[in-house]
């Protein structure tokens, strides 16, 4: 027999998963009862911390906060601690092309390989119009859109640029796990439930009904609204007894930590290879660690695809032709792990769709979280002010 809801077990509302954008966004709306969901053991998404090597608080993945004042201040007046970081994070197109990340040379790189995509992509339209090849031309006509979507944010950045008096990136001053402990504990302090481990294999919506069901393997639950990030972490969404195809793909990122001794190199913060086809970033993370490190430094690699090391010094060696390593025969690997990460994605013109189906917005809200934790930051809280 079907369990009845009883005014009790019913949630103002309830969150899909637990990024930093939804814990924010689970404090800051109206609502008595509220709930988050996260399908995995920890709370954080992408911006959880793993315990390795010895070690506690170790960041998940290589996260940046780019600089946009804005976010900077709100985050600052929520309670969390944020410090310029030294050296700046640096953007690596070559070996003799590494610039900072604030600087505008960045974003003009980034219009002319967009506008050249954008000449590209016309040609290749006006080519399939000519020979009436009618399936490509939807094709070409998303990417032209998504082009012309990355243009108008690269004019933004630069004229923000301009405004900004302030150039330096900041990062957490105890990095993305003080940031989750501290969302944490507000939460809990507002009486939120957290449920961790729950799957969300169904969500129902129907305009019949006043109440939005969810369905986990475990549980079943009844809310008036539900709140799901653009990662969308469930399996199944039924509107007015339909199913609809929810387009996200499953891709896996491999990290690579790498606890090193003899490093005498340029100090590094953030770096992103942004042509490199072994190693995409590379972040220090040996500050936000807790536990006995000694004098060892603990470097966490974003790797590309295709790229699947044997052994740590694999990846130096990728790297050392940027001559961030004075003496490649000094290091020592004290340690070294490799880490697939798997998660969901879904384009542009796939979310746009999703947004215009006719779902009652009082009961569905698909919370924008793409990109860079500013970005979305920005976008969900409408923050004004200079940004890069």
């Amino acid at each position: 027999m079907e369990k009845k809801s009883s005014e009790k077990d019913i949630y103002d509302q309830i969150y899909i998963g637990s990024s930093p954008c939804l814990l924010f966004e689970a404090l800051q709306s109206s609502g008595k009862k509220k709930m988050i969901l996260e399908q995995a053991p920890q709370v954080g998404g992408a911006w959880h911390n793993i315990s390795l090597f010895k070690l506690q608080n170790v960041e998940a993945a290589c996260h940046l906060l780019e600089n946009y004042k804005g976010v900077y201040n709100f985050l600052q007046k929520n309670g969390i601690e944020l410090e310029a970081q030294e050296p700046p994070p640096l953007k690596l197109h070559s070996p003799w092309l590494q610039i900072k990340y604030s600087s505008l040379l960045n974003d003009f790189i980034a219009m002319t390989k967009t506008l050249l995509a954008i000449l590209k992509q016309s040609l290749l339209l006006l080519i399939s119009v000519i020979l009436f090849k009618k399936e490509n031309i939807s094709a070409y006509k998303d990417k032209l859109h998504n082009s012309s979507r990355s243009i108008k944010k690269i004019i933004l950045n630069i004229k923000g640029k301009i405004e900004l008096k302030d150039k330096r990136i900041q990062y957490f001053s105890k990095g993305s796990g003080h940031l989750i402990e501290s969302l944490l504990k507000s939460v809990k302090a507002k009486n939120i439930e957290v449920n961790l481990n729950q799957q969300v294999d169904e969500v129902i919506i129907s305009s019949s009904v006043d109440l939005v069901e969810i369905k986990t393997k475990r549980n079943q639950f009844y809310c008036k609204k539900v709140i799901v990030s653009e990662g969308l972490n469930i399996n199944s969404l039924i509107l007015n007894g339909r199913k609809v195809n929810l387009p996200n793909q499953a891709k896996s990122i491999s990290h690579c930590y790498v606890l090193v001794d003899g490093l005498e190199s340029k100090k590094i913060s953030y770096l992103h290879f942004v042509n490199d086809k072994k190693v995409h970033r590379v972040t220090d993370i040996t500050e936000y660690c807790q536990g006995e490190i000694s004098h060892y430094r603990l470097l966490l690699f974003e790797l590309r695809k295709s790229f699947r090391p044997d052994n740590a010094m694999e990846i130096f060696n990728e790297i050392k032709k940027y001559k961030l390593i004075k003496n490649l025969s000094d290091i020592k690997v004290i340690s070294w792990d490799m880490i697939d990460y798997d998660y969901k994605t879904v384009s542009h013109s796939e979310l746009e769709n999703l947004k215009l189906l006719k779902v009652d917005r009082d009961k569905f809200c698909l919370l924008s979280t793409r990109g860079d934790l500013t970005r979305a930051f920005k976008r969900i809280y409408n923050i004004k002010g200079a940004q890069s």
